[in-house]
């Protein structure tokens, strides 16, 4: 069986990929954390490691290459286009169960769903 969690509404998505990079930004949890793998590993732009979204943006600000406002945008754009990356891949998929990821009761209907099955 193959559920596929996916938003009903992409305006909702791309709030909620805006707040959660808002977020870490605002309160230095990305760039605390780039900077602490950077201390710790001998890590370059060109490992494929530093090309998660956010890391390699996190890198270019720690340098100053760009400032935080930029470090926010290009780490945004980049989710939201991951984000329809994976949305088109998953409707190419045949016999799945697709539930909405933006319904309060999307845990428990997932549940109920595994349970119904097993």
């Amino acid at each position: 069986m193959l559920i596929s969690l996916e938003p009903s509404n992409r305006h909702i998505l791309h709030e909620r990929i805006s707040d959660r990079f808002n977020k870490m930004i605002d309160k230095d949890l990305l760039i605390n954390e780039v900077k602490k793998i950077r201390k710790k590993w001998n890590l370059n732009l060109n490992l494929p490691s530093m090309k998660c979204i956010g890391y390699r943006q996190t890198w270019e600000y720690i340098d100053g290459l760009i400032d935080r406002n930029t470090l926010k945008e290009k780490s945004i754009i980049a989710t939201r286009q991951l984000a329809k990356q994976q949305l088109t891949w998953l409707r190419n998929m045949n016999e799945k169960i697709i539930i909405d990821c933006l319904e309060k009761n999307c845990v428990q209907k997932i549940l109920n769903l595994l349970k119904s099955t097993f």
